[in-house]
């Protein structure tokens, strides 16, 4: 299993209504494909935690990485996992609907600050900069 977070900006030529299919095309089809994690807009720019087999995180990653809707991808977590954080991929304008996605997301933050503690600042300061726009 693998996690990758990253947060990129979004180009300015994306309507709200394509950003807003783009999040529902992305949720079915992680759904679909066994993937793990969250997706966010917020301010002109993405937040998205992949997590599941590290063959299907790392192909989705590549391509996103190519995906012209979208620049400066910057990554800030890569890591192999025992187990996912979230039991559904989420994808919203919002990031926490309700207190299952509240005790998800936290969840996941623990998990990373133990993977990551010298990146988990960024990860946290970039994380309540997304959920204070809710």
């Amino acid at each position: 299993m693998r996690t990758i977070t990253y947060v990129s900006t979004v180009k300015t030529s994306l309507s709200e209504e394509e950003i807003s299919k783009l999040l529902e095309s992305a949720k079915a089809s992680n759904n679909r494909n066994g993937i793990k994690g969250l997706f966010m807009y917020a301010d002109g720019n993405f937040f998205q935690i992949l997590e599941g087999e590290e063959k299907a995180v790392s192909l989705l990653f590549d391509k996103i990485q190519n995906d012209p809707r979208h620049y400066d991808i910057i990554k800030l977590l890569d890591k192999t996992i025992e187990a996912v954080s979230f039991e559904l991929y989420n994808s919203s304008f919002s990031v926490v609907h309700d207190q299952h996605d509240l005790r998800e997301l936290h969840r996941y933050l623990k998990k990373a600050k133990e993977y990551n503690p010298d990146g988990f600042k960024s990860l946290s300061y970039i994380t309540k900069k997304f959920t204070a726009l809710i």
